[in-house]
């Protein structure tokens, strides 16, 4: 798997983090992702250990669902069962706008590159791709706008902002 952000178009400074079955014992180290039921049972063991935890859901998973376990999540890995399943674009910018996340939106499964400007522009800021190629493919939709008319999650100023010399603030590039 080759993780990617998609801010930087790198992915070296990413953690890597591995999903941990209900069931399993939690590792000593290194990043885990759980479920929202195991983060629920074993929130203190997961606050215990030194290495950094995070969320795995799908994207029909309601954000206010989420939003008493914001603050101590490092990461959340939003997975898209199916390209054409639009609902995680719609949780990630729900847990940006309506809840102030400012931690790591990670996308994983289902995913192609038409879906990269969409994932970035509604708050998701790293994908997991199983491909070197359409990693590559990622980064060449992302470098194809500069410009965008309309107000995102991204660091990106709209063109009204550059046409007038203003900017709001968004999430730091």
């Amino acid at each position: 798997m080759e993780r990617l952000d998609l801010r930087k178009l790198t992915g070296a400074h990413l953690k890597p983090y591995r999903s941990i079955d209900d069931e399993a014992p939690l590792p000593d180290e290194g990043g885990v992702l759980v479920s929202l039921a195991r983060l629920k049972r074993d929130r203190a063991a997961l606050a215990a250990r030194k290495s950094p935890y995070g969320l795995l859901v799908n994207g029909d998973e309601k954000a206010a669902h989420l939003a008493p376990h914001l603050e101590d999540l490092a990461v959340i890995a939003i997975n898209f069962g199916k390209f054409s399943d639009g609902r995680g674009f719609s949780l990630a910018h729900r847990l940006r706008e309506d809840h102030g996340f400012s931690g790591e939106i990670r996308a994983t499964g289902a995913l192609i590159a038409d879906h990269a400007e969409f994932l970035l522009r509604s708050g998701v800021s790293s994908v997991e791709l199983a491909d070197p190629i359409i990693t590559a493919q990622f980064i060449k939709r992302l470098k194809l706008y500069s410009v965008w008319y309309q107000d995102a999650h991204d660091a990106r100023p709209t063109a009204l902002e550059l046409r007038h010399g203003r900017t709001r603030k968004r999430l730091a590039s």
